[in-house]
């Protein structure tokens, strides 16, 4: 076999593990933006830089580690979102063990999945409120539904000792 080796058009970085190579990328771009969307369709678009991103990440994670839940299953579902990015991140970033779960699932085949998992919190996205959350609530070994986006919802949002939001974690992680 053959080994064709070309022109090395950038330095490869060198890390072993997720959290290394964000803050990495965070060392070499920090204040320009890397992410930019919009909370609703009609709203103007918002930006986060690499360090914005680095501080909301580690923020949440804070806050999950400070509700017991460091090493355990933490599910996440819904749509393509900065809010489902920072707590992919978080979990992922040493905060527990992330279940991804297909968003185009029936809400009874994530039920499923989520009992199966033994997950003890689940982030979930407006659009699954409705469907998701009455069910969760019937679950014993779950501690946590965290909602990502609660300003979409319909209904005003109530948030109790099982039903968080997002936003709140965020901000109790930076005070932490």
């Amino acid at each position: 076999m053959e080994i064709i080796q070309g022109k090395q058009h950038f330095p490869v970085r060198e890390f072993t593990d997720l959290r290394q190579m964000l803050d990495q990328s965070v060392d070499l771009h920090g204040p320009k933006i890397a992410f930019k969307f919009r909370d609703k369709p009609d709203t103007e678009p918002r930006t986060r830089t690499y360090i914005d991103f680095q501080a909301d990440y580690r923020a949440l994670g804070t806050a999950l580690i400070a509700m017991g839940l460091r090493g355990k299953n933490i599910a996440i579902v819904g749509d393509n979102s900065y809010a489902w990015r920072v707590a992919h991140t978080a979990i992922t970033g040493g905060a527990g063990i992330a279940v991804p779960l297909d968003r185009m699932l029936p809400a009874e085949e994530l039920l499923n999945l989520i009992e199966r998992a033994a997950v003890e919190a689940v982030f979930y996205d407006s659009s699954f409120h409705d469907n998701l959350l009455p069910a969760l609530e019937k679950n014993p070994k779950l501690k946590y539904a965290i909602c990502l986006r609660p300003a979409l919802l319909k209904n005003a949002f109530q948030e109790n000792d099982f039903q968080q939001s997002f936003d709140r974690l965020l901000l109790w992680g930076q005070e932490l």
